[in-house]
């Protein structure tokens, strides 16, 4: 079943967290996540996940007959139970495994414009071997960054600004910021 948010959940994610709605919903889908607890007498359960923009660990609580997000919390919110570090260390595990990938996708967050809205821009993809063999390398390699700005250019809307660029292996990957986090001009 495919993730997807309720309207309290999409403002608690831009709200809390700087990946998108789009990249919980991959690292729900693809079952990248420690599995916390379940409220008693519903089908609802609490995923704690990694976010790699973030550097934190956040609970998703998830309504598992749906796929509907419910909510997503800061592990210091989540106080039905305790979350060790152990526990978090394997968010970070699940999330930073080995993908294999061609490919590099490159995407903007922006946000601004009417209704103040947040939304990502996909900006296509780029052969893995011409930028770095591994996806910290092209994450720090110049070249990606001029490519994705060039990309950009033409896609932002009258009021919006960009807060973040990142990279991410194939579809399914977790973005990695890209370095010189400057808003491109």
């Amino acid at each position: 079943m495919k993730t997807s948010f309720t309207k309290h959940a999409l403002r608690r994610v831009s709200e809390r967290l700087s990946l998108s709605e789009e990249d919980i919903g991959i690292i729900l889908d693809s079952n990248r996540v420690h599995p916390v607890g379940r409220d008693r007498g519903s089908s609802r359960v609490h995923k704690l996940f990694y976010s790699t923009l973030d550097d934190l660990c956040f609970v998703a609580i998830q309504d598992e007959e749906t796929g509907k997000v419910i909510t997503v919390l800061p592990i210091d919110y989540h106080n039905r139970w305790r979350i060790s570090l152990e526990v978090q260390q394997q968010a970070r595990d699940l999330i930073k495994r080995k993908i294999e990938i061609k490919k590099f996708r490159l995407s903007a967050n922006v946000e601004g414009g009417i209704g103040n809205e947040r939304r990502t821009i996909n900006l296509g993809t780029i052969k893995k071997n011409d930028y770095g063999r591994t996806l910290e390398i092209a994450a720090e390699n110049p070249e990606v960054r001029k490519v994705a700005e060039e990309r950009l250019s033409g896609n932002i809307r009258h009021g919006e600004h960009v807060t973040h660029i990142f990279i991410r292996k194939g579809r399914k990957g977790i973005p990695v910021l890209l370095s010189n986090e400057d808003k491109p001009s």
